[in-house]
């Protein structure tokens, strides 16, 4: 009789680990550094950083397929998720060899907001869809991962976004942002919304030995937000080009997330207008690679 209940036990066992492998276990999604390698380490992240998310499988198993989604719309001013290389809401840089023959990646509105991909035809284990995000402002933002299959999500990240240190806007916390913060060393008239430039990073009103501290933690760090979503052909160069596409959508005011008509609503508030001219201004002329 025992050996009977150990046999029933494993069977059942078997059966469960086939279940989660089935919902669960073929296809996974990790957060990674800009890289699209290195581990995230879930710290939180400066206003201007990108990670990226990696969406792949253990098995060589079609896939009918998944979504990423910001579903709290009050969020999506805070986080931006977007695929590679989209020509409309296609984005076909997206998808990476593994994912088979034919594979699908796209952005989305409805249910939410952010991409649905779809696998491919005889795929192999591996790496399957790559998708950017960067944080566009303080606070906490979820971005929810979803199996097709599945009516429950299978993971949400969450993302704790912090004032950025990197105060000059060149992609990097250097020295020049050294210099800016130290000019206000000790200033005790800091106050919204320019809290002394941004140095004063606790909002205390002063800029103090907390600030450096918190400054110090993001040392050299990248940011890369504005300065790449500025390329709106992706030629590697803000130049006329970028602002003949602004121009065109100018004092537009029904621009839509993911597509933000076609990315010059730079600010994501609905409308391409003075906000946008400015943000894109600051990175003329700039190469993206």
């Amino acid at each position: 009789m025992q050996g009977v209940k150990i046999i029933k036990k494993t069977t059942i066992l078997l059966i469960l680990s086939s279940i989660t492998s089935s919902a669960f276990g073929l296809v996974s999604a990790r957060v990674c550094e800009a890289d699209g390698i290195t581990p995230f380490d879930g710290r939180d992240i400066m206003v201007g950083t990108k990670l990226t998310f990696v969406v792949g499988s253990n098995v060589t198993e079609e896939w009918y397929g998944g979504q990423l989604i910001i579903e709290e719309v009050n969020m999506i001013d805070i986080g931006f998720l977007y695929g590679r290389d989209c020509d409309g809401y296609e984005c076909p840089g997206s998808c990476l060899p593994a994912a088979g023959k034919f594979p699908y990646a796209g952005e989305i509105q409805y249910p939410g907001f952010g991409i649905e991909f779809y696998g491919g035809e005889e795929p192999n284990v591996g790496d399957w869809f790559i998708f950017d995000y960067n944080a566009l402002d303080i606070g906490d933002c979820n971005v929810v991962f979803y199996d097709l299959d599945i009516s429950e999500p299978i993971n949400t990240f969450t993302f704790h976004h912090v004032r950025t240190r990197d105060f000059n806007g060149d992609t990097i916390v250097g020295f020049a942002d050294l210099d800016k913060l130290t000019s206000y060393w000790l200033s005790a008239d800091c106050n919204e919304p320019d809290w002394c430039e941004g140095t004063d990073l606790n909002t205390s009103g002063n800029v103090d030995f907390r600030d450096f501290a918190l400054f110090s933690d993001y040392w050299l760090e990248a940011t890369v937000y504005i300065f790449l979503l500025s390329d709106f052909n992706k030629d590697t160069r803000v130049n006329f080009v970028d602002f003949a596409m602004l121009a065109s959508y100018w004092e537009t005011t029904d621009c839509v997330y993911p597509g933000c008509c076609q990315r010059t609503d730079l600010d994501i508030n609905g409308s391409v207008d003075v906000n946008d001219l400015m943000l894109f201004c600051e990175f003329w002329l700039e190469q993206t690679e």
